[in-house]
């Protein structure tokens, strides 16, 4: 195409020869074209761009695509990094070949490595092409190992990454959290979990609890497992002998872990049969349950008989709320534009007492101490003074760098579950000033959270 007159292109030559094309790349005189058919790269002569041909073929390992030229080497990246010698541009020679599974979706070299993207989208890797008989990867990074959920007991933080296992932190030193090498993985993809004294109970994607000794923390002990038949674990609660779970497709699970080497079940609430039951929170014996399929999407459980649950109520607002916690009669409940505060001495008919809104799709939530803290979905983590709760004022704010997955708290220090890394702040001094003024947060820095 000449595309002198940028606002009107023309072409000026075709050439077909009936192959889905997966990349081009210019090299002086000549056009290099992935084919998929045959797994062939084309070599077309451009030098008189009205009257193109076709001068050679070279077959390639794999599909030939996400092409890259450095120094007369093609690089073609897609599934497999081959390195071709194009010094003699129509006869190409292979250097080196070898799979690799990322798509070639953007690469970039510079200095003897090469950068690759995934087809999907969701992987990146790094490799050093000093050798170019013998490329090898450094490193690489996958979007969706990223930490998902985090449970704090006694010095120690428990913590999910996607598609892996659940991981033990030390944080007995807070500024210097220290990753203790052993996983536990005898669960499949491990959603959640919990702990009581030296137990610890793992909710499962396949619907597995499985309990553990924890008493020598580094060498966690199985006591049992037990197949709800359920699809994933979202949400645990321990209380008094029971774990309360939410499941993504089948409901609310209520389960007996007075022995943790026997778990029973001891009962199911699934009414309606909806997928997209969330976050759940416990006030005494009244359990909250957010799901997302149904209208209005927040139901009230009397669970003082834990084997046989009852529904009281549902609340009918003009929102879907995405997280709640419940203290002392008062329920705060996160929905996209801010969040809700509530009355619940009835429990099935809420009285609104506040409503903040201008907030970007607040999620998981958490009352401790007069305060709530509450991430959001793309990043940033919140704190509210909710002791005069007419007035709720905010009076820490961090912009932490990944999407805030979860949290969970030891006060003054919170433990986040920020996607890519394990993320500890110090809140004491938000904490400390929110009494004492209701500057906002951008006026007064000593009231930021820090990371340490």
């Amino acid at each position: 195409m000449d595309i002198s007159d940028p606002s009107n292109p023309t072409i000026i030559s075709r050439y077909n020869d009936q192959t889905p094309v997966t990349d081009i790349i210019v090299h002086g005189n000549y056009l290099y074209v992935g084919s998929y058919l045959g797994y062939e790269i084309l070599i077309l002569d451009i030098s008189d761009p009205e009257n193109i041909f076709q001068h050679n073929t070279y077959d390639a390992e794999l599909v030939p695509g996400g092409f890259l030229i450095y120094d007369n080497i093609l690089l073609s990246t897609t599934g497999t990094l081959e390195l071709i010698d194009i010094t003699d541009p129509l006869n190409p020679t292979s250097i080196s070949s070898q799979y690799t599974g990322y798509g070639g979706k953007g690469c970039y070299y510079t200095d003897d490595y090469l950068y690759l993207g995934g087809g999907s989208g969701d992987e990146f890797g790094i490799y050093n092409l000093s050798d170019l008989e013998n490329p090898y990867n450094i490193c690489e990074y996958n979007r969706y190992e990223r930490i998902i959920n985090i449970h704090y007991n006694d010095s120690y933080c428990y913590t999910w990454i996607y598609g892996h296992d659940i991981n033990i932190v030390d944080v007995n030193n807070n500024a210097t959290p220290i990753l203790i090498p052993r996983e536990l993985n005898e669960g499949t993809e491990e959603m959640d979990c919990v702990t009581n004294s030296n137990v610890l109970f793992v909710g499962c994607l396949n619907g597995d609890l499985i309990s553990y000794d924890i008493s020598n923390i580094e060498e966690p002990q199985l006591l049992d497992s037990y197949d709800t038949g359920g699809f994933s674990y979202w949400e645990m609660i321990y209380k008094d002998g029971f774990i309360y779970a939410s499941d993504e497709g089948f409901g609310v699970w209520i389960i007996d872990v007075n022995n943790p080497s026997d778990i029973r079940l001891a009962s199911n609430f699934n009414n309606p049969p909806e997928e997209g039951y969330y976050d759940i929170a416990l006030d005494d014996e009244i359990l909250y349950v957010i799901h997302n399929s149904v209208d209005p999407n927040l139901q009230v459980l009397d669970v003082s008989d834990p084997f046989n649950p009852v529904e009281r109520g549902r609340w009918h607002e003009e929102v879907n709320y995405n997280a709640v916690d419940v203290h002392d009669g008062i329920a705060y409940a996160t929905f996209d534009q801010g969040f809700s505060i509530y009355s619940v001495a009835d429990t099935s008919n809420p009285t609104l007492l506040n409503q903040i809104t201008g907030l970007r799709e607040p999620e998981f939530i958490l009352y401790e101490d007069g305060f709530i803290f509450f991430v959001l979905k793309e990043g940033g983590f919140y704190i509210y003074d909710v002791q005069d709760i007419e007035n709720p004022v905010q009076c820490g704010y961090y912009d932490n760098p990944g999407k805030g997955q979860n949290f969970d708290l030891n006060l003054p220090y919170i433990y986040i579950a920020d996607s890519f890394q394990f993320l500890v702040l110090d809140c004491s001094e938000a904490l400390e000033h929110a009494n004492v003024s209701s500057i906002h947060y951008e006026q007064n820095n000593s009231t930021l959270p820090k990371s340490i």
